[in-house]
This record gives structure tokens, C-alpha cells and sequence, in this order.
């Protein structure tokens, strides 16, 4: 049983897909003596001093911490990182659907994409987005995941023969096996072999993925780089979106030396895409509000 123990609340500009300006909510619950985060954003479009609501998001973890570790997330500084119960996961969604009073909306999507690696909790995953169906079917949902698998990609296609995905995400660090590893130590156990991961595409009855290519100042954010890029998918970017993602700065970013590319070379970066053929966008938040990237509050505090 979880209790509410803070609620932190903050507004902030973006370069995103159809949408730039998000008001967030991050909850934080207490169960024993871990603390739990999950999110609710509210995207819209701003032009000038309009704002057009463009949906919910609710942002549910899938576990406290994540074993991935990756380099650049809050999550990786948390330890005994291990897996969430439905049960848990889905009162967190009842008590934020419910404070919200989201139950006449029509734009709510879930994402499983910040708090929590599918790849180690894919089998709660399938069980609770089955739940919320069962009671919301209007509701859409996101997945992502750092290391996936012919298993966990065959459950979210076998789930999106009856459920609305909005996105089925890849995190993309670099094809250079050895380079990826100092970035996410977790792929010394598992390779994340990009080659793989086209075929599995390739081969997916779902038709559209998306690419978060997450620019790394110096680490990946070469014209060599790029043009690996390119060159690898380019047989499937048809079924591709490309986001270009900018990291937050986190104490776990810092301590590892790893800091977000320039807007310039993220610009630059989009227009070879679009020049090859690709689909791509920028995302990036204005300034750093430490509410995005991990579980943030729960490393703050």
C-alpha cells in the first residue's frame, strides 16, 4: 500500500512533435522505506500566449531503479533496483487518474519509457497494460526499451493486435559495440547488437518504430557517427521515426562525464536524416527542470 509523501510541480518549454510547452507533475509515494516516482504531463502547443491542450501523459515505473544503468540516468545511482508488483504499479494509476480527474478525457496516454527497462520487466508490463485496457480501452499506450528482445517485441505485437501503442521505442547509443558499454554497463552481460535489432524490425508486423538517438557531446555526435547511422537503418527507414534526443543533467550524467550534445549538431544531425529520407525531430527541453530522465526525485532526495 502506497501513500502519497510529495508532489513537486513545474512548467517548461520544448522542442518536441507537435507539442512545446508541458506543465509536469512528479508524485512521489512511499511504500516501507523506498520511494516511489511516477509522472503526469500535460502537453500542449503554444502560440504566442494560447496554449491548444494536446494530451495526458501518465508515466508509470515499472521498477525502483533499473539494472540497465545507464550512464546519463538518475536511475542508475539507485541500488537494489528490482521490479514492481501490478498490483502497485496499477494503484499508483488509479490514485493519479483520479486526482487528476482523468476519467472523461480522451487523450491519455501511459508510457512505460522513463522509470524502468522493459527488458527486466516486460512480463509485468504485458500483465498491467492488459489491466488498464480492461478498465480504460480508450487509453493509449508507449514502451520502450534499451536492450530488446525477440520475446518482449513478439508480446507487445501480440498486445497491439487488440491495444492503442503510440510508441514502440529503440534507445540508440552507437553501433560500436565496445563504445556503448562505457555508456550502459549492462551490455557487458547482454550485447545490444544493432544489427539484430534491424532485423527484428524488419521482420515486425508492426509497422512503425521509433529511434531515440540519444546525442552524446563527443561520444556520438560525429559526421562518422552519423553517417554509420544512416547507413545501418537505411533499408528500414520507411518503418522509422528518429528522435534526436538531448539529455537532461543529472548528478549520475555528471559523475560519469557525460553531457548532452549542441542544438547546432542536433540540427545538423536532422537534416542529413531528412535529406537520406528519414523521419526525424528534435526533443529537448528549454532549461533543466530535473524532471525528466529517470527517476530524478527519487535521486534528489
Amino acid at each position: 500500500m502506497f501513500t502519497l509523501y510529495n508532489k513537486y510541480i513545474t512548467e517548461n518549454h520544448y522542442v518536441g512533435n507537435g507539442w512545446n510547452f508541458e506543465k509536469t507533475s512528479k508524485y512521489i509515494f512511499v511504500n516501507g522505506q523506498e520511494y516511489i516516482e511516477a509522472g503526469y504531463f500535460i502537453h500542449y502547443l503554444k502560440t504566442g500566449n494560447h496554449l491548444e491542450e494536446k494530451k495526458h501523459v501518465i508515466e508509470l515505473p515499472s521498477s525502483y531503479g533499473c539494472q540497465m544503468k545507464c550512464g546519463f540516468c538518475a536511475s542508475s545511482r539507485i541500488v537494489n533496483a528490482h521490479a514492481l508488483p501490478v498490483e502497485e504499479i496499477y494503484e499508483i494509476f488509479t490514485y493519479i487518474m483520479n486526482h487528476n480527474h482523468l476519467e472523461k478525457k480522451k487523450n491519455i496516454l501511459v508510457s512505460m519509457m522513463g522509470i524502468g527497462d522493459l527488458y527486466f520487466t516486460i512480463n509485468t508490463v504485458e500483465k498491467l497494460l492488459h489491466k488498464i485496457h480492461d478498465n480504460y480501452s480508450s487509453i493509449c499506450f508507449s514502451v520502450s526499451s534499451c536492450l530488446w528482445t525477440e520475446t518482449m517485441l513478439t508480446k507487445i505485437e501480440s498486445l497491439s493486435t487488440f491495444i492503442n501503442f503510440r510508441t514502440i521505442q529503440v534507445t540508440y547509443i552507437t553501433h560500436d559495440t565496445k563504445k556503448a558499454q562505457n555508456i550502459i554497463p549492462y551490455y557487458k552481460k547482454n550485447t545490444c547488437d544493432i544489427n539484430t535489432i534491424i532485423q527484428m524490425i524488419q521482420q515486425s508486423s508492426i509497422d512503425k518504430f521509433k529511434i531515440n538517438y540519444i546525442l552524446i557531446k563527443g561520444f556520438n555526435d560525429s559526421n562518422e557517427d552519423f553517417t554509420a547511422f544512416i547507413t545501418k537503418f537505411n533499408e528500414i527507414k520507411n518503418k522509422l521515426v528518429i528522435r534526436i534526443s538531448r539529455i537532461n543533467i543529472t548528478q549520475a550524467s555528471e559523475m560519469n562525464g557525460i553531457a548532452g550534445a549542441s542544438v547546432e549538431r542536433m540540427l545538423e544531425f536532422r537534416e542529413n536524416l531528412l535529406e537520406q529520407g528519414y523521419q526525424a525531430y528534435l526533443f529537448y527541453s528549454y532549461k533543466n527542470d530535473n524532471m525528466n530522465c529517470g527517476q530524478l526525485i527519487t535521486e534528489k532526495m
